[in-house]
């Protein structure tokens, strides 16, 4: 199992990890850059892959493009909630979630690839807004 898997189950144990995992791979980019970075980035990787190339995964048991930018908006509706409970509360309770039970209840399969990059930048724009 990948690092980035992270189930919410085992979050405490793989927390460190994880946020390694995830901060090695900034380098020594700025984190805001690569947020603000992202939608365009994303935009023009799949700008010219075909229906059948955007719903193919890369082996058995991955998630296809599709699936991996449903998972992007979703998650970033998510984090967005997170950051917005964290500046307005006083010691919120942040809750994981199981992002294989999101793909897999949400249909992320069946998802529409232009509405979840619409749905993403859109997210995005609100969360860089707030930070």
């Amino acid at each position: 199992m990948s690092v980035f898997t992270n189930p919410a189950s085992s979050a405490p144990e793989q927390a460190r990890e994880y946020v390694r995992a995830i901060l090695d791979l900034l380098g020594t980019a700025n984190p805001i850059d690569v947020l603000r970075q992202t939608p365009a980035a994303l935009d023009r990787r799949v700008a010219d892959l075909s229906r059948e190339q955007i719903g193919q995964s890369e082996a058995p048991g991955k998630w296809s493009v599709r699936a991996v930018l449903q998972h992007l908006a979703d998650s970033d509706l998510v984090w967005g909630y997170r950051v917005r409970m964290v500046l307005s509360h006083d010691r919120p309770r942040l809750t994981g979630y199981d992002q294989d039970l999101f793909a897999s209840r949400l249909h992320y399969e069946e998802a529409d690839p232009a509405a979840a990059l619409e749905q993403f930048r859109v997210l995005r724009r609100s969360n860089l807004a707030l930070l």
